[in-house]
């Protein structure tokens, strides 16, 4: 089955900088980049298109990127990559339990973000492709456990079928008389 092109979102309000991004990771992953300004354009992208990589700037000017990430984690689990100038240790931890993947401080080399988006991506398609394994896993066992549930009630019912007709046997050779002949 031939795998879907790679979805990124770059989120920064500076159009000469999303640019540079989309040129470096369009060259270097082959992806296909979608470019917003703002959190809401974002959100209202992710919502349209499902994204794989979500590369953002960690000063939006409609709001705060934890707020976006948490609006994001809703529909998608994606890995976010944030572009920083300065973030405080509490606002890192935060971004980091709502799936940060790392943070580039500006200014920060095309090289290093080609390197972390192609390992972020590498990544989540091995959690995806894991999950998947595991929930198909998880359904062939159900299916054995069911099937073998159901054969053993057969083998239940042919061994009740066969100790029936056994006694049934019995029980007419004990009234035939043939075994007792004196």
């Amino acid at each position: 089955m031939p795998r879907r092109p790679t979805e990124i979102l770059v989120v920064e309000q500076d159009a000469d900088v999303a640019e540079m991004i989309s040129q470096c990771l369009g060259e270097a992953i082959q992806a296909n980049l979608s470019h917003t300004r703002t959190g809401q354009e974002a959100l209202h992208s992710e919502l349209t298109h499902r994204h794989d990589l979500i590369i953002a700037s960690f000063d939006l000017p409609d709001g705060d990127i934890l707020d976006l990430m948490r609006q994001l984690r809703v529909s998608n689990k994606c890995p976010v990559i944030l572009i920083a100038d300065n973030p405080t240790p509490a606002q890192l931890v935060e971004a980091m339990k709502l799936g940060l993947r790392h943070v580039l401080l500006r200014p920060f080399d095309m090289v290093e973000l080609a390197e972390v988006a192609r390992s972020a991506i590498r990544a989540a398609r091995q959690r995806r492709y894991h999950r998947l394994r595991y929930h198909r896993l998880r359904l062939l066992t159900a299916r054995i456990i069911r099937e073998r549930r159901d054969l053993r009630q057969r083998v239940d019912l042919i061994c009740q079928d066969v100790v029936r007709s056994y006694r049934n046997l019995a029980h007419k050779v004990a009234e035939s008389g043939v075994l007792t002949q004196d």
